[in-house]
């Protein structure tokens, strides 16, 4: 893991840019046992808790998830 490869000193902050996956989706990730695990150890942890949009922007999401 990260915390592995850094000094003692050394921060590590996370924060998902996006609303959190629900659970049917999270099962479904192929590393959700590496975030499960990694998650809890950084120093700073922060989610999305909102869009504060009507959705994903069309403009920069692929065709094949748009809403």
């Amino acid at each position: 893991m990260l915390r592995n490869k850094l000094p003692s000193t050394a921060s590590i902050g996370f924060f998902l840019h996006v609303m959190f996956p629900t659970s049917e989706i999270f099962r479904c990730l192929a590393m959700r046992g590496e975030l499960l695990r990694g998650v809890p150890g950084a120093d700073f942890v922060g989610f999305q808790i909102g869009t504060g949009t009507d959705g994903p922007d069309p403009d920069i999401m692929p065709d094949a998830i748009q809403k």
